[in-house]
C-alpha cells in the first residue's frame, strides 16, 4: 500500500531532472553557429522553455551601440573570452544590486549573466525565462453598448409581437 505513494513522490521527484538538458544536447540554429561558432565553448547551463533551449552565458560590458547592438567579453569554458556583438532589446534593463540600469549607464568589464536562445543570436534577460506568466487582470475587450443595443431591440420585437397579438383577438 506504501509503494504507491512512494513511486508517485519518486516520479515527481526525478522528472525535472531527467528533463533537464545539458550544454552538448543543445543544437543551435545556422544563425547562431555563423555569429558565434564556439558557443558551445560558452555555455554555463541550459534552460528548456516552451520547446526552445536557453544557453546561459557569463560576459564583461564593453560596448552598447544605440540602437540594439552590445559589444562584451564572453567567457568561455577553457578561461578564456572571445569579443562578441549581440542584439539586444533596447528596452533590456540590467538588475545593479537593488537598481535597474540601461546599458549606456553600465561601467566597462561589468560582469553580465544572460541568456541566448539556440535558435537565434540574441540576449534574454536569463530572469525573464524562469518567472512564471501571472495574469493579474484580464484585458476589458468589450462594452456595454453592445448588450444595450440587444436588450432595446429585445423589448421592441417583444412590444411588436404583443401589438400583433392584440390586433389578432
Amino acid at each position: 500500500m506504501k509503494v504507491l505513494p512512494i513511486l508517485a513522490l519518486t516520479t515527481v521527484l526525478v522528472a525535472p531532472a531527467a528533463l533537464a538538458a545539458e550544454c552538448s544536447d543543445v543544437e543551435y540554429h545556422q544563425d547562431v553557429l555563423d555569429k558565434y561558432p564556439a558557443i558551445a565553448k560558452a555555455c554555463q547551463e541550459v534552460t528548456e522553455k516552451n520547446g526552445t533551449s536557453y544557453v546561459k552565458v557569463t560576459a564583461d560590458f564593453i560596448s552598447f551601440r544605440r540602437p540594439d547592438k552590445l559589444t562584451v567579453n564572453v567567457h568561455e569554458n577553457d578561461g578564456s573570452k572571445e569579443r562578441q556583438t549581440i542584439k539586444v532589446d533596447p528596452k533590456m534593463r540590467v538588475n545593479v544590486g537593488d537598481t535597474k540600469r540601461k546599458f549606456s549607464d553600465l561601467p566597462r568589464n561589468y560582469t553580465l549573466n544572460f541568456s541566448i536562445p539556440n535558435d537565434r543570436f540574441e540576449m534574454v534577460n536569463h530572469d525573464k525565462i524562469n518567472e512564471v506568466a501571472v495574469v493579474e487582470e484580464l484585458p476589458k475587450t468589450a462594452s456595454v453598448w453592445p448588450a444595450l443595443g440587444l436588450a432595446g431591440f429585445t423589448m421592441v420585437f417583444f412590444s411588436q409581437l404583443l401589438t400583433w397579438r392584440r390586433k389578432k383577438v
